[in-house]
């Protein structure tokens, strides 16, 4: 027979959340915790989207968290099979899967301690409307950040960081440019920064990652180069750009070694990285559990609770997120629920 783990999180992914539309799933979630005495709390963002917040005993003595999202990106196909090993949908790596073994877990235990709180919220994978409208009421000095980590227990996360990148130039018909055109400019000052942009490396997170997210610049339909061109980029940074400064000064760096005028920018989003090397909560699940320690390579909802004993883990590889192949396996799933049911009874 299936196991309840396995049959929760199956319904969970069955639930299509790309791009959104949360509320059906939320509801689902409040039907299975208020049938077995948790209280509730739905927020709605409207256009069908939700978060919701579950606990047990008094809200205002909260001793651990489990927060995941539970929306998916909406560019994915939409999938859902099974096979004796494996179960594969959108989420089931980013990251809604993480919710079946904590429901299983609860719903196997006869007495389910006071001091646990289940933070499920909408929208992270853009605006963050879910977690932002949750955390005023999350004061759990302890907080699991479901991400995939492949079952290792992450202390810390990179910082995060988005640059608007614009070069002027003269406007002109496509043969009869002088000099360098503005695109011609943002051509040069990505070479740069690809392959000399940000490559310091720390003890600790290793490398950045810096990933052009677009390049835009008049339409193929004219026969004239436009006057300005635009680079977006965003980067999962390391400690040694852990400031707006350092970030600045690096892209000083870059636009003066091309050697181009009129080129600007503006850092549009940034957040300094984090990392918790003396959780407790993190030794706890690595001696208990005998998991591994990572670091997470880019932002989650870690960086909103950087002053609390917060750790990232999850099942599912990483580099399947945001991709038409994501699966967890069967045994991560029961393992999952193993590991949230014996944190439960420890800490609580």
């Amino acid at each position: 027979m299936t196991k309840l783990a396995e049959e929760l999180t199956y319904k969970i992914l069955s639930i299509d959340t790309r791009g959104g539309n949360e509320l059906p799933l939320v509801h689902y979630i409040d039907k299975e915790l208020s049938n077995i005495g948790l209280q509730t709390k739905i927020i709605e963002h409207g256009n069908n989207r939700g978060s919701i917040l579950a606990w047990t005993g008094a809200l205002n003595k909260q001793k651990l968290c489990f927060n995941c999202h539970t929306d998916v990106v909406p560019y994915v196909n939409k999938y859902l099979y099974e096979d004796d090993e494996s179960i594969y949908a959108p989420g089931a790596v980013d990251t809604k899967k993480d919710i079946g073994p904590q429901i299983a877990a609860l719903k196997e235990m006869k007495d389910i301690p006071d001091g646990l709180v289940l933070a499920y919220d909408a929208d992270e994978e853009y605006d963050n409307v879910g977690i932002n409208a949750l955390k005023e009421h999350i004061n759990a000095p302890q907080i699991i950040i479901n991400e995939p980590t492949n079952m290792d227990v992450h202390l810390g996360a990179r910082g995060w960081t988005q640059v608007d990148v614009i070069a002027h130039g003269e406007q002109c018909h496509s043969n009869n440019a002088k000099g360098y055109n503005a695109p011609e400019k943002l051509i040069f000052f990505m070479n740069e920064l690809v392959k000399n942009g940000f490559k310091e490396k720390d003890d600790i997170f290793n490398e950045s990652s810096v990933a052009i997210q677009h390049f835009l610049t008049g339409s193929k339909e004219d026969t004239r180069v436009d006057s300005k061109a635009n680079l977006f980029f965003t980067m999962a940074h390391n400690t040694k750009y852990n400031s707006i400064e350092k970030v600045k000064e690096e892209i000083n760096k870059i636009i003066s070694e091309i050697k181009m005028d009129n080129i600007e920018y503006e850092i549009t989003d940034y957040d300094d990285l984090v990392y918790n090397p003396d959780s407790k909560l993190g030794e706890y699940m690595m001696k208990k559990f005998n998991l591994r320690k990572g670091m997470f390579p880019g932002w989650c909802n870690s960086h909103i609770f950087r002053n609390r004993d917060v750790v990232i883990f999850g099942m599912g590889d990483i580099s399947l997120c945001h991709t038409n192949k994501e699966f967890v396996t069967k045994k991560q799933i029961n393992q999952s629920k193993e590991i949230y049911e014996k944190m439960i009874k420890d800490l609580l």
